[in-house]
């Protein structure tokens, strides 16, 4: 999912400038850091243009660190699909 059809790394590059502001280690462990990131370009359209031929399966993990990012990801899913 990430980086595959969620833009990710702008956002995760700019937090990481700061991460004392967000009192964690990384970027990725921030909660709702995943939720509302946009979609690559074409990426949406691609998927729907696949699925037409093909069984589409969309896999993700989350950071152990950060519990939301599994809600965050499923909600994220559940918006654009």
């Amino acid at each position: 999912m990430d980086n595959t059809i969620v833009d990710t790394l702008p956002v995760l590059n700019a937090k990481n400038d700061k991460p004392h502001l967000y009192q964690f280690k990384k970027p990725d462990q921030i909660p709702g850091i995943f939720r509302y990131l946009p979609p690559l370009p074409d990426a949406i359209d691609s998927i729907y243009a696949l699925s037409q031929y093909y069984d589409m399966y969309i896999l993700s993990t989350a950071p152990w660190q950060n519990p939301s990012a599994w809600e965050d990801k499923i909600s994220w899913l559940n918006d654009f699909f």
